[in-house]
């Protein structure tokens, strides 16, 4: 896998490419709860947080949607092609939107899923977890695959593990830098402390 490193202060600009892909979604605060949904800035997403109020697999698996118009006795089937990106989702969900692709991208093949997770792009970002949290139980704590980009939060930068082609093409922009051996270990201090902070387990 191949790592980079990102400052906070480029940020932004990181989000700009990411608006130029396609629709951005990402956690925002409201009414005390988080929850996922269309952002147009930066200002707007709640990157730290602990759960959002849904899980953003509603944004594959909507409540309703058009798969289907007919005109007489004919009919056109609405694959919906809009390109989106998911940013700042946990490796729980992350790990859980994995166990869905085998649902319902094995055979027989989900297309409407398909099609929406192929224009998704996925970034994760590390999560803040509080007493509630058991997926160290689960095995659902850390997500070696399923995302394009994931940023693990080290202060004042990111340290950026790239999942996919598209993640590495996002990774080659001017702003990100190659990450060193002082990231690194700093990132899997900070890894071990937070799964140190979870204390929840389950059979």
């Amino acid at each position: 896998m191949r790592y980079a490193k990102l400052s906070k202060a480029d940020f932004p600009k990181l989000f700009e490419a990411l608006k130029g892909y396609g629709e951005v979604f990402a956690p925002v605060e409201e009414k005390g709860k988080v929850v996922f949904r269309k952002v147009e800035n930066l200002k707007e997403a709640k990157l730290e947080y602990t759960r959002t109020l849904l899980p953003p697999k509603k944004l594959f698996l909507p409540p309703e949607e058009e798969i289907l118009s007919f005109e007489g006795e004919t009919y056109t089937e609405k694959l919906d092609g809009k390109k989106a990106v998911l940013l700042g989702i946990h490796a729980c969900d992350i790990n859980g939107i994995l166990k869905l692709d085998k649902v319902f991208l094995d055979a027989p093949r989900d297309e409407y899923y398909a099609r929406r997770r192929e224009n998704t792009l996925i970034v994760g970002i590390t999560c803040v977890p509080d007493k509630y949290c058991f997926c160290t139980s689960v095995g659902s704590g850390y997500a070696s695959s399923g995302f394009d980009l994931f940023l693990h939060d080290l202060g004042k930068e990111y340290l950026v593990r790239i999942g996919s082609g598209e993640g590495y093409r996002l990774s080659r922009a001017e702003y990100f830098k190659e990450a060193g051996e002082a990231e690194m270990k700093l990132a899997a201090k900070l890894e071990e402390r937070r799964k140190g902070r979870i204390r929840r387990k389950i059979n």
